[in-house]
């Protein structure tokens, strides 16, 4: 795809990304502490784990920048 060629359009896609993923991730530990019927530990750590590999996704692009 020609959209991932271009760097810099990557990278602001990582970050909105990365801002989905932190609000999804808080929308999750609300429903967790809550609802005490319902339980998705297991959709709160993919999302925790989806948010730091995208956070260093990004870490690692500004470093190559910098």
């Amino acid at each position: 795809m020609d959209f991932y060629k271009n760097k810099k359009d990557a990278h602001i896609l990582s970050i909105i990304l990365f801002a989905c993923f932190i609000i999804l991730m808080g929308l999750n530990l609300y429903k967790v502490f809550t609802d005490d019927d319902t339980y998705s530990y297991l959709g709160v750590g993919a999302n925790l784990l989806l948010a730091i590999s995208q956070g260093l996704q990004i870490k690692k692009y500004q470093g190559k920048q910098g």
